[in-house]
C-alpha cells in the first residue's frame, strides 16, 4: 500500500490535496494528515520516514521551522520519500533547491498541477525502487542493490542483511526496510524477511536458498509467503 503524508496548517488546502490525489490515484493508499512541522519532525525522531510520497507545505506560519529544512531530514532518514513541496507563495521556489524534491506547486494551481506532481513521483519512486535499498551503519547512509540482497535477519536490536558476498548491519527494523522494497520481499518468520526472486525451492515449514541455506517460515506467515510467490510467478508469465 502506498503511504502518502500531507503536511500543512491549513485545513482547507488538506482537503484539496486529498480530494485531488483521490481523483487520480489508482493505487491503494493510505493518507496520514500533519497539521505542523513540529508534529511530522516527531515521526521522523523514530528513527523512520514511513511514507513514500510527503507534500510538504514551506511556510507553517508562527512555527521557526520550515518545510525545506523538514525536507532535509526526510531525505536522511528515507532518500526514496518523493517530496512534492507546496506553498502559497512563489518566492520560495527558488529555495526549493537547496534539498531534494520532485515538484513544486503554488497552492492556487492545485487542481492542476497535482495530477501531474503526483505521477512524476510515483514514476520517480518506481524507479528508485528498481535500484537500491538505501539504510543506515555506524559508517553511515548506506544502499545496495536489491536484487542482490537475499534475506533479512533480525537479531536483537539489529537487522542483518544478506547478500551472496556480504552483511551488513543496521539498527532498522525489518519491517522499515521493507516499505522500501518490492511485493517479493516478504516476512517469513518474525525473525526473517527473504526475496523470493532467489528462492530455490519452498516447503510448508522451510525454503531454501541458491547456496543451501534454510530459512524457517512461520505457521503465521505461510500463506503470506505462497501468495507473494504465486503473484511473483504470474508477473514473470
Amino acid at each position: 500500500m502506498l503511504q502518502i503524508a500531507i503536511c500543512d496548517d491549513i485545513p482547507a488546502y488538506q482537503q484539496i490535496i486529498q480530494s485531488e490525489i483521490e481523483k487520480v490515484l489508482k493505487l491503494s493508499h493510505k493518507i496520514t494528515f500533519f497539521f505542523t512541522g513540529k508534529e511530522f519532525l516527531e515521526k521522523l525522531s523514530e528513527g523512520k520516514c514511513p511514507y513514500q510520497i510527503v507534500f510538504m507545505d514551506i511556510d507553517f506560519g508562527t512555527e521557526n521551522i520550515s518545510g525545506i529544512s523538514i525536507a532535509k531530514k526526510i531525505s536522511a532518514v528515507n532518500p526514496m520519500t518523493q517530496i512534492i513541496f507546496i506553498s502559497q507563495y512563489l518566492e520560495f521556489a527558488s529555495d526549493v533547491y537547496e534539498t531534494a524534491h520532485v515538484y513544486f506547486i503554488i497552492k492556487n494551481r492545485l487542481s492542476e498541477l497535482l495530477g501531474k506532481a503526483l505521477n512524476t513521483a510515483l514514476s520517480k519512486l518506481s524507479e528508485v525502487q528498481k535500484q537500491h535499498l538505501y539504510f543506515r551503519t555506524k559508517q553511515g547512509l548506506q544502499k545496495v542493490d536489491i536484487h542482490k540482497i537475499w534475506y533479512m535477519e533480525k537479531n536483537l536490536r539489529n537487522t542483518f542483511l544478506f547478500t551472496a558476498s556480504e552483511t551488513f548491519q543496521t539498527p532498522q527494523k525489518i519491517e522499515g526496510l521493507l516499505e522500501q522494497l518490492p511485493p517479493y520481499f516478504v516476512i517469513c518468520h518474525r525473525s526473517y524477511a527473504v526475496n523470493l526472486q532467489v528462492v530455490q525451492s519452498v516447503q510448508r515449514t522451510e525454503l531454501k536458498l541458491p547456496d543451501g541455506t534454510s530459512l524457517p517460515i512461520g505457521r503465521s506467515h505461510y500463506e503470506e509467503v505462497k501468495r507473494a510467490l504465486s503473484l511473483l510467478i504470474l508477473q514473470k508469465n
